[in-house]
């Protein structure tokens, strides 16, 4: 019988199914505390920001993430149908209640859609780069618990846009609220239809949510979730060493074999495919306007050295649609103009002489963000051993942004990502047009980028939803972009963040944050 026993047992080990025939049971209570590297401006359904790790424990949309990215389930809706490709039929969840304890309604949702798609409610700003939800021709309520959806062409973004993100619809709010609250840190307190509602907010200090009794779905299983505000790298590692915090948010540099080397640490990594990293060149202002010039400042950089310079927190984009696998063609990463800083100054000799004048010094805007100032400092480096004059400005990201958007630099750094791992979004940053670039008005992407024929295939791309077409045009895109160079495709942030072994259940994505709760597993604690 022994022998049996331990045949059997060894059999399981065998196949693989240790894990569930060992596997833990996921524990009820306590308070989960996080380190958190930066304080929101705001935590508000309406507005643009970073909040991953914050936003899907407070709000939902009508469809949530899985494991992945590329994982889309029901959420607010649990399910939804396509009759023919310009309308979708959305089937609300019964029994969803805000955390003020009203009832969600269709008539909820309809203004939330309505928002974003025609003008604000009263009160509500109006909202940027609406991408798929600027396609929405109209919004019918059926019944109370069905809403009828109509886009003016069709397109592969419009489920994806209901699970969040800056550019789709990140959460549904009580409508009668509008204009009373979610006003920031200076505001009253955020409502949601969230695993979690937020009990305290102190400026500078933390931020408290707690399980929501009355959520529809599974319920929280840690009793609390604070968030701490320590800005400081080194002493969010600290705290997470002495107890302080369970889960220290992005670990960097020497901090990650610290958290390696700990034996009751543990360290998740994820490479944020979603979302790219580019050195952006101004394309309106001369010498940038000259290709010669764009592939001369391109030559003059070492790109893989200066990736392997950050240690394991970037890997290598060699090309614009590297994120999304199914879109790529790594071939195109051939076309990226070798490190060749001899060439570099023969071509910029070529552009100076054609001119008839020199080149002048050129603007490097900066945020003071580690990595950020860190390869700046490499790209000044090798354009003054060039021969070039920088103007190196490193400014505080509200004033970066502001002269990024106002096209007051030669060059910069930014990064760009949208909801799912589709890569519209990547290929809208350099559309020309309002219709197919995240522009206000025509000519103003980032890089002030014009081409018609790029226009066009990202204009056929955004209006068809099958895939192999769609996969065809990204890649044609993608060479034009790689052979005109308005910008150079960079690298993929990996992101780090250390916890405690009693945490469990995390789940990473291509966000490159931890999720706490989703319908494919939630934290717990083990203690």
């Amino acid at each position: 019988m022994k022998r049996g026993l331990m045949v059997f047992v060894a059999t399981l080990i065998l196949s693989g199914f240790t894990s569930n025939l060992f596997a833990q049971t996921p524990k009820r209570g306590g308070t989960l505390n996080i380190g958190f590297k930066e304080e929101p401006d705001r935590l508000d359904a309406r507005y643009p920001g970073r909040r991953f790790i914050l936003f899907p424990e407070v709000y939902e949309g009508l469809a949530v993430f899985g494991k992945s990215m590329s994982d889309i389930r029901p959420a607010l809706a649990e399910k939804w149908e396509q009759p023919n490709p310009t309308t979708y039929i959305f089937h609300l969840r019964k029994g969803v209640k805000f955390h003020n304890g009203r009832d969600m309604t269709a008539e909820d949702v309809k203004a939330n859609i309505e928002w974003r798609s025609k003008e604000a409610p009263k009160d509500w700003p109006r909202m940027r780069n609406l991408e798929a939800m600027g396609k929405i021709k109209s919004v019918e309520i059926i019944d109370k618990l069905k809403i009828k959806i109509t886009i003016d062409t069709p397109g592969p973004m419009m489920v994806t846009a209901f699970t969040g993100g800056d550019t789709g619809l990140p959460g549904i709010i009580p409508t009668e609220a509008a204009g009373k609250f979610m006003l920031g840190k200076a505001g009253t307190l955020p409502l949601g239809t969230g695993p979690f509602k937020v009990k305290e907010w102190v400026s500078g200090s933390h931020l408290v949510m707690e399980r929501f009794e009355d959520y529809w779905g599974p319920k929280a299983l840690v009793d609390r979730i604070v968030f701490k505000f320590i800005f400081d790298d080194d002493a969010r590692l600290i705290a997470l060493q002495r107890g302080d915090i369970d889960l220290a948010e992005q670990i960097t540099g020497a901090g990650l074999p610290i958290v390696e080397k700990d034996a009751n640490l543990q360290l998740f990594k994820a490479l944020r495919t979603f979302r790219d990293i580019k050195l952006y060149y101004n394309n309106r202002n001369w010498p940038m306007s000259d290709l010669r010039f764009r592939q001369a400042v391109t030559m003059m950089v070492d790109f893989d050295k200066n990736v392997d310079v950050l240690r394991g927190e970037a890997r290598r984009a060699r090309n614009f649609m590297a994120g999304s696998p199914w879109a790529n063609d790594p071939e195109l990463g051939k076309l990226f103009p070798k490190y060749d800083p001899a060439r570099a100054k023969q071509l910029i000799k070529e552009v100076e002489k054609q001119a008839g004048k020199p080149i002048p010094e050129l603007v490097y805007v900066a945020p003071t963000r580690d990595v950020y100032i860190k390869v700046a400092n490499l790209h000044y480096a090798a354009y003054t051993a060039g021969g070039l004059k920088i103007n190196l400005k490193i400014v505080d990201p509200t004033q970066w942004l502001r002269e990024r958007d106002s096209g007051n630099y030669d060059i910069t750094l930014a990064g760009g990502g949208g909801p799912g791992m589709d890569p519209l979004y990547q290929a809208r940053m350099f559309g020309s047009s309002k219709d197919v670039g995240l522009i206000e008005r025509d000519g103003f992407n980032i890089p002030r980028y014009v081409n018609k024929e790029y226009d066009a295939v990202i204009r056929k791309a955004q209006s068809t939803e099958d895939r192999k077409t769609r996969a065809k045009l990204y890649r044609d895109a993608d060479r034009i972009l790689m052979t005109d160079l308005p910008a150079a495709p960079y690298y993929h942030e990996v992101y780090f963040h250390g916890a405690s072994k009693k945490v469990k259940g995390i789940i990473m994505m291509e966000s490159g944050d931890p999720h706490l709760h989703t319908p494919a597993g939630q934290v717990w604690l083990d203690k």
